[in-house]
């Protein structure tokens, strides 16, 4: 075990129950601002959804009213222009149509055909030709009119020549109005909306049908709760404090049961620490009995060794007798491991015949 390790353990061994108690307290403290941080709320914000749509339609189409090699009486065509020798009547149409969820709507509406004639873009006359109106119940609907072209178109031709006006105009318009009103998805709503159409008469004998289409999604504002994570870091941090001081306290804990610090066994880690690290200047070997000139006791390890250094010689280790030693012209410096007096610290030398 390095000395520095065991020197550590020391301390805490010499204040472990202030360490133990510290660290404790800290470990419950972060436990506590642990639990009590929240880990989500909800936030309550507003957003925009499509509640419904709303599409509707004026068209309309020539009745076959006359015998001809092309197209049987009676039946419905849709040609870009109508012969008013083949075709006398059309037949105009509204409908409407609401698409969501749970759709329950009234619907009151109207389909009208009138005819004008307007001076300097002004109306002077103006009349109508066929009326229809209806309510109903549900998502949508449809109307119908059968309108006789010839006929209208007569009626313009009598006003205009009884008239008279200069630059007068004249036409023939279909107008489609409904009014709605219920819940859609629980919802209640309401609305009305106007569709215009035409029958022109661009030339003699023949007539054109101009529909209207329009479409529109009508959206409401919904309140909804989002969960979101939040603290995160904060949580974190104190969950981190409560591990550390938790295995702060445990150690400290262990230690202060456990542990058993001496001196000795801090000194001879120091000493094997200190000799790991003169190493290259220190050879093993064996302290032979003689009659030095002098004994130097050396304080430290690294004395002897800078000593031994600076006299150009090497320092010995006696693992045996547990000394480090060097012999210089006579003198013998020595450094003894252990914590002993100085009599017991001194290796015994006795005289020989021989020279040292």
């Amino acid at each position: 075990m390095p000395s520095g390790v065991y020197r550590l353990l020391m301390s805490i061994k010499k204040n472990w129950i202030i360490i133990f108690v510290v660290f404790l307290l800290l470990g419950l403290f972060s436990y506590h601002q642990y639990s009590a941080i929240p880990t989500k709320y909800v936030r309550t914000g507003a957003r925009t959804v499509n509640l419904y749509t709303w599409n509707g339609d004026l068209w309309g189409e020539g009745i076959v009213t006359e015998d001809n090699p092309l197209w049987p009486k009676g039946e419905r065509v849709s040609l870009p222009i109508y012969p008013m020798s083949i075709s006398k009547e059309a037949e105009v149409g509204f409908s409407f149509n609401v698409s969501g969820n749970r759709v329950n709507l009234t619907f009151s509406r109207e389909l009208r055909v009138l005819y004008y004639i307007s001076y300097d873009k002004k109306r002077i006359v103006t009349e109508t030709y066929s009326l229809s109106k209806n309510v109903s119940s549900g998502r949508g609907f449809e109307e119908r009119l059968i309108v006789n072209i010839s006929d209208i178109s007569q009626r313009i031709k009598d006003l205009s020549s009884y008239l008279r006006l200069p630059r007068q105009e004249s036409g023939i318009e279909v107008v489609g109005v409904v009014t709605y009103s219920g819940t859609v998805d629980g919802k209640n709503v309401a609305g009305n909306q106007t569709f215009k159409g035409s029958i022109e008469l661009p030339f003699e004998g023949f007539y054109t049908i101009l529909g209207d289409s329009q479409n529109r999604t009508i959206t409401t504002t919904e309140t909804h709760k989002t969960e979101v994570y939040t603290h995160s870091r904060k949580r974190v941090f104190y969950l981190l404090g409560l591990v550390l001081s938790g295995a702060v306290a445990l150690t400290a804990l262990g230690v202060g049961l456990g542990f058993r610090p001496d001196e000795g066994t801090l000194n001879r880690l120091e000493l094997e620490a200190e000799a790991s690290k003169f190493s290259k200047w220190i050879s093993r070997g064996k302290l032979e009995d003689f009659t030095p000139v002098a004994k130097v006791r050396m304080s430290s390890l690294s004395d002897l060794v800078n000593a031994a250094i600076d006299m150009n010689a090497r320092a010995i280790h006696d693992e045996e007798k547990g000394v480090y030693f060097v012999v210089h012209e006579g003198v013998f410096y020595y450094f003894k491991v252990g914590g002993e007096d100085r009599k017991k610290d001194e290796p015994s030398l006795q005289k020989d015949s021989g020279k040292p």
